[in-house]
């Protein structure tokens, strides 16, 4: 008997899983409206779950207030204003360690906009 070897069957298997999952996974996100995205993000927020860990929920709510569509430019047009404040502080800090902090903020809320 002539055994076979796994990896013949197991990367194709493997690979036809993850695109059911991937397609399953683009239909659910595509289903959802602004506001649903929008409780799902504060509650994350508010639980400093993934991917909104180190932000600020007070700083989550007030630029989710300003997104009003599920394009991108308006989401990244909400989490840039809330960044664009603290990037204003950093900026005008009075000590290394102030505008270190301030520019940490602005960091986090760019990356996630």
């Amino acid at each position: 008997m002539r055994y076979r070897n796994p990896a013949n069957w197991f990367r194709p298997a493997l690979a036809i899983g993850l695109i059911a999952l991937a397609g399953r996974a683009s239909t659910q996100i595509a289903d959802r409206t602004i506001e649903e995205i929008k409780v799902e993000a504060q509650t994350r927020a508010d639980r400093t779950a993934y991917p909104l860990s180190g932000l600020d929920p007070a700083h989550v709510r007030d630029a989710l207030a300003k997104i009003n569509t599920r394009d991108p430019d308006d989401w990244a047009a909400g989490w840039s204003a809330i960044a664009d404040r603290y990037m204003a502080k950093a900026k005008a800090a009075a000590t290394p360690a102030e505008a270190d902090a301030n520019y940490l903020r602005a960091w986090r809320l760019y990356c996630f906009g």
